[in-house]
């Protein structure tokens, strides 16, 4: 591309790299379900993270903030769900699968500075 090289992964890595995020994206929907409780169908759910994805880069709004929200609401929205009830599960949804992983993620190197830390020798 324009003079550069650029080093492509091998198959294996690469069909191993599509599995991976295909999960993601199942665990993502999966995730904004579950905060739903089951009130809108799977699809929906993953279809609803997925443009809000493409609509936060489409967007270039800084770390995407109100843009799931936005168009969660917009597509979720229904008789049986308010715009409020859809506004919280996607407020849950952040909290669940981008704040939860960070606090875990914070825990463990913790632990690990304190593990590390802890053995070595004193003077």
């Amino acid at each position: 591309l324009r003079g550069h090289r650029f080093a492509l992964p091998r198959w294996p890595l690469a069909l191993w790299q599509v599995v991976v995020s295909c999960a993601n994206w199942m665990l993502m929907g999966a995730a904004l379900w579950v905060v739903l409780q089951g009130q809108v169908a799977y699809p929906a759910a993953i279809a609803t993270v997925m443009l809000g994805a493409v609509a936060g880069l489409v967007l270039r709004v800084p770390a995407g903030l109100g843009v799931l929200e936005s168009v969660g609401v917009a597509l979720l929205t229904m008789d049986t769900l308010s715009k409020t009830d859809v506004l919280a599960a996607l407020l849950a949804y952040r909290a669940l699968y981008y704040f939860v992983p960070l606090v875990l993620a914070a825990l463990a190197l913790a632990t690990a500075e304190l593990l590390l830390h802890g053995k070595k020798p004193t003077k």
